[in-house]
């Protein structure tokens, strides 16, 4: 398990928010813990293959990005958290949360970035479950 790699994307998604944070009207203990489980939730469904090792732990990870892309396809590619962060803090309601999947998206252009990233994702959590 590499934990650093993984430890080193968390407090970079962290970082990556912070000017996002700062600009949050009236923030208060829950909209930081909103912020924060949605960067945990982040960084799991987008890093997670680093760290999973077990059939179980790929098992779980593969059954949450299938449900996240299923998620995102019903609402419009529009995540639930993000929008719902986005009216806490009263920013515009189409507004992407500031993650690294964000800076890859601003540095392509490529729109559904975080779709094809999450079908490559999937595809390497079906072939480790193949490994067992």
């Amino acid at each position: 398990m590499n934990v650093k790699l993984y430890l080193f994307i968390f407090i970079f998604q962290l970082f990556m928010t912070i000017k996002h944070f700062i600009k949050c009207k009236d923030i208060n203990i829950f909209k930081t813990l909103v912020f924060l489980a949605h960067h945990l939730l982040d960084v799991y469904v987008f890093f997670g293959f680093l760290v999973n090792e077990t059939k179980n732990e790929i098992l779980f990870h593969l059954i949450l990005l299938i449900s996240l892309l299923i998620h995102w396809f019903t609402n419009n590619y529009n995540c639930i958290l993000t929008t719902y962060l986005n009216d806490l803090c009263k920013f515009n309601k189409n507004d992407w949360f500031y993650s690294l999947i964000f800076i890859i998206y601003k540095l392509t252009d490529i729109y559904y970035i975080h779709s094809y990233w999450l079908f490559t994702v999937i595809l390497y959590d079906i072939y480790k479950l193949f490994l067992f």
